[in-house]
């Protein structure tokens, strides 16, 4: 009896170690990777300045993140530095839109990594963007909203961005307390946002004329969002206006009475200055870009859009947030 005690204990060790080393097919396993605490910094490259306002709140304290299109620069054509590709192939989460960003498109596609997570957000948010040709002339400015990359212009995208980022964080570092954090972050973010979708529709509710006059082709999503009509003196890639482009932009000031036409830190002023040169108007800036701060950008935005719809400034006007 005793001899047979010894011989169970043995096979019942031998499979233990066979269910905790090796599986039954006999193939090393290996030993589930347990996701770091939440306090465990992410490191984050984003796209453009916009993605770092909305993501930045969402991460763990000590977290980085970097923006490869800096302010002042536009999104169209910019060489992305090596350097920086770099950083992003070794990120922990790399988030860009996609269609308008062709180098992060090829270098995510072509430098897999299974320490980083990838996030293109026109596949998350299930758009159908497609990748433009920044050389070629696109001086067509029919409606084309489905093409338009420009989603965060738009407060409600900003929202789908919002969520999605917090998924992927989610994902990335655990959160011991039951409520993550990233959750109450994103939940802050929808707030803010609903609050400036709210002021934006109020503040632009009285405009008689809803037409105006943009750089160029950026801000099809924010049009569509408050019933506004765009004129681009440019088009979706920022190509050179042609004459026509211009004429139909002059047309548009007369046509219906608008105080300015706008141009973009990031472009050439010299197409929006001669068309009020010649109307009579002011130049005044629409950003799309922005430096970083999201609400402070859109909110500035939405100043400059009721100066050009002949809108009186409001003395009871919210405070930026």
């Amino acid at each position: 009896m005793r001899r047979w005690s010894v011989l169970t204990a043995w096979a019942l060790g031998l499979a233990g170690v066979c269910v905790a080393a090796v599986s039954c097919t006999g193939r090393e396993e290996a030993p589930p990777t347990a996701q770091p605490p939440w306090p465990a910094p992410l490191n984050v490259v984003v796209s453009i300045p916009p993605l770092k306002g909305l993501i930045e709140p969402l991460l763990p304290p000590g977290s980085t993140i970097t923006v490869l299109i800096p302010p002042g620069v536009s999104e169209h054509g910019y060489e992305i530095p090596p350097r920086q590709l770099k950083e992003a192939i070794n990120a922990d989460l790399l988030v860009w839109i996609g269609g308008m960003e062709p180098a992060v498109d090829k270098l995510a596609a072509s430098n897999p990594r299974a320490s980083r997570t990838d996030l293109k957000l026109a596949d998350a948010l299930k758009l159908h963007i497609h990748a433009h040709d920044h050389g070629a002339a696109d001086h067509d400015h029919a409606d084309h909203h489905g093409d338009d990359p420009h989603i965060w212009l738009d407060p409600a995208k900003a929202k789908e961005i919002v969520r999605a980022v917090a998924d992927k964080v989610k994902l990335l570092r655990t959160d011991t307390d039951g409520k993550h954090e990233a959750d109450s972050a994103a939940s802050a973010l929808d707030f803010k946002l609903n609050t400036l979708d709210a002021d934006f529709k109020s503040a632009l509710a009285p405009a008689k004329v809803r037409t105006i006059v943009v750089g160029h082709d950026a801000f099809g999503w924010l049009a569509k969002r408050y019933d506004l009509k765009t004129v681009a003196i440019s088009g979706l890639n920022a190509s050179e206006p042609t004459p026509g482009d211009l004429q139909k932009a002059k047309e548009a000031v007369r046509a219906n009475g608008l105080k300015a036409v706008f141009k973009e830190p990031q472009l050439s002023d010299a197409a929006a200055k001669r068309i009020a040169d010649e109307t009579g108007v002011k130049v005044l800036t629409l950003d799309p870009l922005g430096d970083g701060d999201y609400f402070k950008m859109m909110r500035a935005n939405l100043a400059a859009i009721r100066t050009a719809l002949g809108l009186q400034s409001r003395t009871d006007s919210p405070a930026p947030r």
